[in-house]
């Protein structure tokens, strides 16, 4: 992969080690309606990361409370998730290595974070954390993943070929599969997770692992 133009990067779970974080705080937004409840939500959360947080609130109350919600409530509410998040994912530790990979490339190789989290407030995490130097743009919802790869390769002349996404949910599986761009997953075990029936270019753990076989 040596003619790369672009790498793609999710950020909870790829960058960062905050997915745990986005699981805690939906566990505590709707604590206030029971236990059932707040088990039906995280299974749900988990098992679809990378969707937007606007699109899960509005699925809880309609699927698992049974309350239509309208447009205000969801921004209400995803306005306490917000408080929630934000502190914590920016004190969140990086992912092993990829500080080492993003120096080493990123005068290289044009570098994109998608993430499903709201546009201003990933763009906000990302200059906190002190590595907004690195990309040459840092996009969020609630624009899909899937539109804004499709807008990068248009707008920055960037060949699908020659580009990569790196996820750790179906979502950023999905998005890639869409524009025909490889996907390499960051996976916590090579053995459980949810790609192995995927097709995959490559399975990480770590950054250190990636730079090896990449670069």
């Amino acid at each position: 992969m040596n003619n790369l133009q672009a790498i793609f990067f999710d950020f909870d779970g790829v960058i960062a080690d905050s997915v745990h974080i986005k699981t805690e705080a939906f566990e505590k937004l709707y604590k206030p309606y029971g236990d059932n409840i707040v088990d039906l939500v995280r299974k749900h959360h988990i098992e679809n990361g990378g969707v937007s947080r606007y699109e899960k609130i509005r699925y809880y109350h309609e699927n698992y409370l049974k309350n239509r919600i309208n447009e205000t409530e969801i921004n209400s509410l995803a306005d306490i998730y917000s408080t929630f998040v934000c502190n914590a994912v920016i004190d969140s530790p990086f992912i092993p290595g990829v500080i080492d990979l993003l120096n080493k490339i990123y005068q290289k190789i044009e570098l994109f974070v998608i993430s499903a989290t709201p546009h201003d407030e990933i763009n906000r995490i990302v200059e906190k954390k002190g590595i907004k130097k690195y990309f040459k743009l840092v996009c969020g919802s609630p624009k899909k993943k899937a539109t804004w790869i499709d807008y990068i390769l248009k707008s920055y002349n960037i060949s699908n070929k020659r580009s990569l996404f790196i996820g750790d949910m179906m979502a950023d599986y999905l998005a890639a599969k869409n524009s025909s761009v490889r996907f390499i997953a960051r996976v916590d075990d090579k053995e459980k997770n949810i790609f192995l029936d995927k097709n995959v270019d490559e399975f990480i753990i770590d950054f250190y692992e990636l730079d090896k076989k990449l670069f």
